[in-house]
């Protein structure tokens, strides 16, 4: 027995879809490197949706007030044709406000999700002031910024991009210095990760190798284990080879 339409619609009247807090911390939040600037973010990201918030409800109080009027003027409309326009209006009207209404429980949502990263950090207005005004944590921001960037240069094609090379060709001495080492050590040690992943992948692409079919990877299923279902597929062959050699081995 399937799911009814009404049921899904209920749902969705019931669930708001703005970003997750996942998404939130991992790529609004996280996206800034060093702390400092995920303070700074958090604080960008909380004043825009102050100012969405503050919109939406005056966008809310307009409608209801439109919503009463129109209530009003089929009460008080004798001819029938007028009637069914004013009814066809307050149609309209309740449904923007149910889509203001939503638009305000995502807002508030992620509102109070940017308010608690500040809260929970700092426990005064001064305490906050002085953390933002301080011009060594901005140094290792941009630091901790080109660094990373540099690294995914690395990691991508083996050199720094001629742009990235620019911008960390104005910082001082000391500062390039200092975000080379950050971009070496975060692509050296990803490099290394990746070779040791692809080692424990070899049973696999020596089987895939020894199929005659053609077969190439999807993410379908992925959110099952978190692994390509080619690779589960083939698994069991990785097992028989261990147990070979283990076989072997005795």
């Amino acid at each position: 027995m399937s799911i009814h339409e009404s049921e899904i619609l209920e749902v969705l009247n019931e669930n708001n879809f703005g970003m997750s807090e996942y998404q939130i911390q991992n790529y609004v939040i996280k996206s800034q490197v060093t702390n400092y600037n995920q303070v700074k973010q958090s604080l960008i990201e909380l004043n825009a949706r102050r100012d969405s918030l503050l919109q939406t409800e005056i966008d809310q109080k307009r409608r209801k007030i439109k919503k009463e009027k129109i209530e009003k003027k089929i009460k008080e409309e004798n001819d029938q044709f007028e009637k069914q326009l004013f009814e066809i209006d307050l149609e309209e009207v309740k449904k923007d406000l149910e889509y203001v209404e939503k638009r305000l429980l995502i807002q508030k949502k992620e509102y109070d999700f940017f308010l608690q990263k500040i809260t929970s950090l700092f426990d005064s207005k001064e305490e906050l002031q002085n953390y933002m005004n301080n011009p060594e944590e901005e140094r290792k921001y941009w630091i901790a910024r080109m660094g990373k960037q540099a690294a995914l240069d690395l990691l991508a094609s083996g050199r720094i991009t001629v742009g990235n090379m620019d911008s960390i060709a104005m910082m001082s001495e000391e500062d390039q210095v200092q975000t080379l080492k950050v971009a070496i050590q975060y692509s050296g040690l990803m490099n290394v990760g990746l070779v040791k992943l692809q080692q424990e992948m070899i049973p696999y692409l020596q089987q895939l190798e020894k199929n005659s079919d053609r077969i190439l990877p999807t993410f379908d299923g992925i959110e099952n284990n978190l692994n390509i279902n080619l690779a589960e597929k083939l698994g069991y062959e990785k097992k028989n080879i261990q147990s070979s050699n283990q076989s072997e081995d005795l």
